[in-house]
């Protein structure tokens, strides 16, 4: 199968804005000519973005695990960065293999939760959110093991204060966590508890 055919066939499941998949296609297909050190102007006119945008998007895809950003230095001794675009391969690779137990599937609805859990708070935001916010979210999904739910209770209860920032949906989240209010269920026991008194 294809690296490209791989791409393709497994988008949905990798997280990547259009922006990111553009620009990880360019930059490997930079890798794959061999050119040596990639000229960042360059790339950035081939994908019509500006130079400050595509270094943005290249830090993302280095965040996310896509691409690993190496220093070298040459021969004089300058130092000069190179692209490493095979740990998204290693991911994709991992989607073929028939040992594993179905991982698209669980990835698949990860990252679905996770694009409705930011669609949500962009819309009730009035707003994009930064890739910086976008991390935070996912961070509370993937790392934090908050549920989906859980989050979208916090947004709730940040538009009703009209605190429309992660900051207060992080306080509400750590809160109700040192509270053990760990399910939407037991917040909103809570919070009808609160409400009767």
């Amino acid at each position: 199968m294809s690296f490209s055919r791989l791409l393709f066939d497994h988008y949905q499941d990798l997280d990547l804005t259009a922006s990111e998949f553009t620009v990880y296609l360019f930059i490997s297909e930079f890798v794959q000519m061999g050119k040596g050190e990639a000229d960042m102007r360059e790339l950035a006119q081939r994908t019509k973005m500006r130079p400050g945008d595509f270094t943005a998007v290249l830090s993302s895809l280095n965040d996310k695990g896509a691409i690993r950003i190496l220093t070298k230095k040459d021969d004089g001794g300058r130092l000069h960065d190179y692209y490493d675009v095979t740990p998204l391969l290693t991911k994709l690779l991992s989607y073929t293999d028939p040992q594993t137990v179905d991982p698209a599937a669980t990835r698949s609805q990860q990252t679905s939760a996770s694009r409705q859990v930011l669609n949500q708070v962009e819309t009730e935001f009035g707003r994009p959110l930064s890739p910086i916010e976008q991390q935070t979210v996912r961070a509370w999904l993937r790392d934090d093991h908050y549920s989906p739910e859980l989050v979208s209770l916090a947004l709730r209860e940040a538009v009703l204060n009209q605190a429309y920032s992660l900051k207060y949906m992080d306080r509400v989240l750590l809160s109700w966590e040192k509270n053990n209010l760990r399910t939407p269920e037991a917040v909103q026991r809570a919070q009808r508890r609160l409400d009767s008194l």
